[in-house]
């Protein structure tokens, strides 16, 4: 009975259950909490706290997972999971900061907006009308004014309309106008740049005008994927041109292993033609017997660096050389397989032509070696060639072996004498010479012997070292031993005395004279007592202050007078206030003197640096005459170093066209000094004539 009224019951009361409504619970909590401090604290809503309203009020702090607000007024929505500040606000997420008067957030988004705000990415500072943090982190700025000068005041800075960056990656901004202090310097419609602690890519504009090419923009970026690997890009435009692409890349693992190449091409809008050049050398240690190395060197025309490279040491390029090599060394001897090319300059100067190929070439030549007792040491060489020269006109195969003797003898305290013997063996598959009727002679297949011999007697005297060498080489006829004495020159290819002297009284002061007498006959050229005395040389160089020097050097010809005279005169140094003066004459133009003048001013302790130069043509054909003065080149340079950038104002006139201005602003904000240090190695090694903080060729 009770077990039965027990069972009713407990029907019935499920019965009441299921008939009423359900218990709805309250929704769960977020899932991070807000933490928050504040000087005063003001709550409306319910006891849950879902719609709760908050009011925070004096040195507020609120956390909310990587979030951080700080604010003096702070207006919490529980509801919308929504904020606003006032009076002060700073919104920081673990990657920006952004502080500004007045602001708004949303936790659930986890993205806030600044009223004037004020933001840091190094080194970069930012101000701008408003700034807003995304959910992806990154910062939207509008009206921004952004700079990295750390200077006070600030040099230089940046206004866009819109700035975007994405923490630790990049920055980029739109409709961009770049000043120097007050003065607007230059536009672009975009701005990218680098924010990686190890950038990739590096990019400078550099404006200019040219009086051949028109209006300029040149674009430098720069790339190092690696240490040991960096390379430039060069995109520019011309306005009389057109588009102008390049690039550069130098690589320098250690220093058995290196290398770097150059190259650039335009299409002219004025003429059609393609304008190009590359120049590129390479040294790589294969092991330590095998290493290779290369040289490559072409270009359209030889005027195309003084249109669009004009930094270039080789303004108007009058010869390509080309040439690969791949070496073997031992300690006994060395082997060598190569090929080498050599074009001149055509004689309108509108391209190149092949004067002398090699392709291939063998050589081989041992070191210094000695057998049994002899005194002397003996040197073996050989070398196989097929080569052409423009001078025959034709393909020739040729091969040779030679055994030199050299021994040392010193005769008493002071005196030493060197001779040396020669003989050696050469085959040509073809050889055409001049006989005494000046036809030509053709021999196949042709062996011919040689023997040389020389010696140096060297003195060593209070008043300099004096060197008296003799040359002799005696030339056999084809396929026999006999002297070649029915040749033009008598089979004598060179029967030479010459004596030196060289001088140093002083350890600035270096001087040295030479000069020579030649036997050499030939049939049909007489040959007089003027044309054998050898050129008398003379050197003379002097340092006379520390920064003070002086350089001459004279040639003079008995027969044709003053060959050559060069005289080069500087003070200081180039990377300092300096000043530079030389005057060159030559015999192939008797009637001109060329003189060129260099200065440069940089006043101790200050950031500008101002540079010219002035090239000067003096024509004298029937004597010095100052009407045939005329300045052919002119070039000023005023250069302005803030302390995180560099500018460079360039303008450059000389023959050819060429009548340019530059403008170059340079941030060195950013590149590591391991880079710098790696490129400064690699382009003094291939391009030893460029000049501090030049960029290309």
């Amino acid at each position: 009975m009770r077990w039965t009224l027990f069972v009713a019951l407990n029907l019935c009361s499920a019965r009441a259950v299921l008939a009423a409504e359900p218990f709805v619970l309250p929704p769960p909590p977020a899932s991070t909490a807000p933490v928050y401090s504040a000087d005063y604290f003001e709550y409306e809503g319910s006891t849950t706290g879902v719609d709760g309203k908050i009011l925070l009020e004096g040195n507020v702090e609120l956390k909310d997972s990587s979030w951080t607000l700080r604010a003096k007024t702070l207006h919490l929505n529980m509801m919308r999971r929504e904020g606003s500040a006032a009076g002060g606000f700073e919104l920081d997420d673990g990657l920006t900061v952004l502080r500004g008067e007045s602001g708004s957030f949303d936790f659930e988004e986890k993205s806030g907006t600044v009223n004037e705000v004020r933001a840091e990415y190094h080194p970069w500072r930012i101000w701008a009308k408003s700034g807003r943090l995304a959910p992806d982190r990154k910062g939207h700025f509008k009206k921004a004014y952004f700079t990295s000068c750390s200077g006070n005041p600030i040099d230089y800075h940046f206004r866009s309309s819109g700035l975007h960056i994405k923490p630790g990656k990049y920055m980029m901004a739109t409709n961009v106008r770049f000043y120097v202090g007050p003065i607007p310097v230059f536009y672009s419609p975009v701005l990218w740049r680098s924010l990686k602690k190890n950038k990739l890519l590096r990019a400078r504009v550099i404006p200019g005008w040219d009086n051949r090419n028109g209006a300029s923009i040149r674009t430098h970026t720069l790339f190092s994927p690696f240490v040991w690997l960096q390379g430039k890009l060069f995109l520019d435009y011309y306005g009389e041109q057109g588009f102008a692409q390049g690039s550069e890349i130098g690589f320098r693992p250690d220093e058995d292993n290196r290398g770097g190449i150059y190259g650039y091409h335009i299409k002219e809008n004025e003429t059609g033609d393609r304008r190009w050049t590359i120049i590129g050398n390479t040294y790589s240690s294969i092991n330590s017997t095998y290493s290779i190395q290369g040289r490559l060197q072409a270009q359209s025309d030889p005027e195309v660096n003084n249109d669009y490279v004009r930094s270039n040491a080789f303004r108007v390029t009058p010869e390509l050389i080309n040439g690969g090599a791949l070496t073997r060394r031992t300690n006994l001897t060395t082997t060598r397989i190569l090929y080498s090319r050599l074009d001149l300059s055509n004689v309108s100067n509108t391209g190149f032509q092949l004067e002398r190929e090699s392709l291939p070439r063998l050589e081989f030549q041992s070191s210094q070696l000695s057998w049994r007792k002899l005194p002397t040491l003996f040197t073996v060489s050989a070398f196989a060639d097929n080569s052409f020269e423009r001078s025959r006109d034709f393909q020739q195969k040729s091969a040779g072996v030679a055994v030199e003797t050299t021994l040392t003898k010193l005769l008493m305290k002071g005196v030493s004498l060197t001779p040396h013997l020669k003989l050696r063996q050469e085959f040509e598959d073809k050889r055409e010479v001049l006989n005494t009727s000046l036809s030509t002679q053709t021999f196949r297949d042709a062996f011919i012997a040689y023997y040389e011999i020389g010696t140096n007697l060297r003195f060593d005297t209070p008043i300099g070292d004096w060197d008296a060498r003799y040359a002799y080489t005696q030339r056999m006829k084809p396929g026999t031993f006999k002297t070649d004495s029915g040749a033009l020159d008598y089979g004598v290819e060179q029967n030479l005395i010459t004596l030196q002297n060289t001088v140093r009284p002083h350890r600035r002061v270096f001087m040295r004279f030479s000069s020579g007498y030649d036997f050499q006959q030939f049939r049909h050229i007489p040959t007089g007592f003027r044309q054998r005395v050898q050129p008398f040389t003379t050197d003379l160089n002097i340092t006379l202050r520390r920064k003070l020097s002086l350089s001459l050097r004279d040639s003079y010809d008995l027969n044709d007078g003053n060959e050559s005279f060069l005289a080069q005169l500087d003070y200081g140094y180039r990377d300092e206030s300096f000043f530079s003066m030389g005057v060159s004459h030559t015999r192939d133009r008797a009637d001109s003197y060329f003189a060129s003048t260099e200065a440069g001013w940089k006043p101790k302790d200050s950031k500008w640096e101002f540079r010219g130069a002035l090239r000067y043509l003096i024509n004298t054909p029937g004597g010095f005459d100052t009407r045939g003065f005329r300045l052919f080149e002119k070039e000023v340079a005023v250069v302005r170093k803030f302390h995180d950038f560099f500018t460079k104002i360039l303008a450059r006139f000389r023959p050819g066209g060429v009548a340019e201005v530059q403008l170059r602003i340079e941030l060195l904000t950013g590149r590591p000094a391991i880079l710098r240090k790696a490129a400064k190695k690699w382009e003094e090694e291939w391009y030893p004539w460029r000049e501090k903080n030049e960029d290309r060729d």
